[in-house]
């Protein structure tokens, strides 16, 4: 089996990686019953097939889908975890350590759109960080884009995915801050705060392509958010945990799966409840591309306006 992405050809890695995700099939398999071990699978690297028809809608109805998408959480994670684990290895090295984790964890998620943008942007920043330089995240994201447009110009018109995780992670960006700033006389217990403001960011410019596209509006989504976001970095922890020890010996992994079990089934429990809150979920009709364009036109105004203020 040959992994062929535009004109490269991978290879043997093809097969290595094909090997892996086996293998990490196997561990959660045996560690989590069904469906955590598929929802697992799903958060950490965005195979959505692995959850079933029943609890896919029951995302798609609160508004969190994108929590069973490779985005930069998974990366931001994956940074921090192996930055503690392989920190004995000293800066040079665990920085290209890092690279190479970062690449094969592209290569087992099969080269999707979010995830390339969120490899490209995590080591950038992981650079900036080595080398001792200022990060700047929107300097990240038009270079990860430029690049990844670089490679396949149709991208930003062919490939939804590539344009709501660009438009997320712009959004985030731009607005949260904004917000943030705005409302900062709110207590943020429990991150509830960041949770809906972040929510809030990412959909400003998320909403227009998913209306277009599918038609499909949740109005429970910032609420389902509030509670739900807070719950995935820790449930990533876990499950990346779980992965890394499960691999090396099956008895040990099922010990810190407990607490993956225990996180995992309360997101599904807080999914599941707000699915079934009646109108929680509504058929657009009148997005048509001309709302699509004046949408983005004055967003676009927006943010020039007040870049140039």
């Amino acid at each position: 089996m040959h992994l062929d992405f535009g004109s490269f050809d991978f290879g043997f890695l093809s097969e290595y990686f094909s090997f892996m995700n086996e293998k990490i099939d196997f561990v959660f398999r045996n560690v989590l019953p069904e469906p955590y071990s598929g929802f697992v699978e799903g958060l950490l690297f965005g195979k959505k097939n692995a959850l079933g028809n029943d609890i896919l809608e029951n995302f798609k109805a609160t508004g969190l889908t994108h929590i069973v998408a490779v985005s930069g959480y998974n990366i931001s994670i994956l940074i921090a975890f192996c930055s503690k684990s392989f920190g004995f290895l000293g800066r040079r090295l665990n920085f290209f350590v890092m690279i190479f984790l970062i690449v094969s964890f592209v290569f087992v998620t099969g080269f999707s759109a979010s995830c390339i943008r969120a490899a490209m942007m995590g080591i950038v920043s992981y650079y900036a960080v080595f080398s001792g330089r200022q990060y700047m995240p929107f300097i990240g994201l038009i270079f990860s884009a430029f690049v990844m447009n670089l490679f396949l110009p149709t991208l930003i018109f062919d490939d939804i995915g590539f344009e709501l995780s660009f438009g997320a992670t712009f959004g985030i960006v731009y607005f949260y801050p904004i917000m943030e700033k705005s409302l900062e006389f709110i207590p943020d217990f429990c991150g509830f705060r960041s949770a809906f403001l972040m929510t809030i960011s990412a959909q400003i410019l998320t909403m227009p392509v998913i209306l277009l596209n599918f038609g499909n509006l949740s109005a429970i989504s910032p609420i389902a958010n509030i509670f739900v976001l807070p719950l995935i970095p820790m449930a990533m922890f876990f499950g990346f945990v779980v992965l890394f020890v499960g691999i090396f010996s099956l008895k040990l992994g099922m010990f810190f799966a407990f607490f993956e079990y225990a996180i995992l089934k309360f997101v599904l429990f807080l999914v599941n409840m707000f699915a079934n809150i009646p109108f929680a979920y509504h058929k657009i009709t009148w997005f048509t591309p001309e709302v699509f364009f004046v949408y983005y036109f004055v967003a676009v105004f927006f943010m020039l306006k007040r870049l140039v203020l």
